[in-house]
């Protein structure tokens, strides 16, 4: 997927608003979108909680650092 815009999200220790923040990008009016969350060493449960919603995973990525 060539995508027209990039939304780069941290998410250190964000799995208490991962879901909030997801759902405000993914309803945005533009589609033609992919999603890029990164990880600086989260220590919650926030990987769980990614995998865990209903979002199509082709347009999310996860990037570990």
């Amino acid at each position: 997927m060539d995508a027209n815009v990039s939304v780069i999200i941290a998410v250190y220790n964000a799995e208490e608003y991962l879901k909030q923040c997801l759902d405000s990008v993914c309803n945005q009016t533009l589609k033609d979108i992919e999603i890029i969350c990164i990880n600086d060493g989260s220590s919650d449960g926030y990987y769980n909680k990614f995998f865990s919603l209903p979002y199509e995973k082709t347009f999310l990525k996860l990037n570990h650092f």
